[in-house]
């Protein structure tokens, strides 16, 4: 799928992925700059990835894992520092949200920062939701 806004659009292809535009991207992030070029090929290969470019020029990323059935993960939502602060974030979330393979599953999302920005796109804090969790050694 696709959605179009101006001079951006946002893709579901995963033969559209720059890998080198992602790990780029990541490698700017507090939560994946020290993940592995080939962890992100495999995330990639194992989710559903929407890639947000400007003209042909990849400046966005994310990706929902899912089981198709109960449950959407967002994960690494990010966008190039450029291009940030145009309501691009939001453009990307909500264009995954309208996904028909996931808009009728429970969405979730774990962040450390960003609470208005989600908020702003829908999102609820569920103070009840505990996540537990083991970091890799990379």
């Amino acid at each position: 799928m696709e959605w179009k806004r101006d001079q951006y659009w946002i893709t579901d292809d995963p033969s559209k992925v720059s890998l080198p535009a992602v790990n780029a991207l990541l490698a700017q992030t507090y939560w994946a700059a020290s993940r592995p070029p080939e962890r992100t090929v495999d995330s990639i290969q194992h989710s559903l990835p929407f890639s947000l470019f400007y003209g042909n020029e990849q400046i966005g990323f994310a990706r929902v894992l899912t089981d198709y059935s109960v449950y959407a993960v967002i994960l690494d939502v990010v966008i190039h520092p450029d291009h940030r602060r145009h309501g691009l974030g939001r453009f990307l979330v909500e264009s995954m949200l309208a996904h028909p393979s996931i808009q009728k599953l429970r969405t979730v999302l774990w962040s450390g920062d960003q609470d208005q920005f989600y908020q702003a796109c829908g999102f609820k804090y569920e103070q009840a939701l505990k996540l537990f969790g083991i970091s890799p050694k990379w």
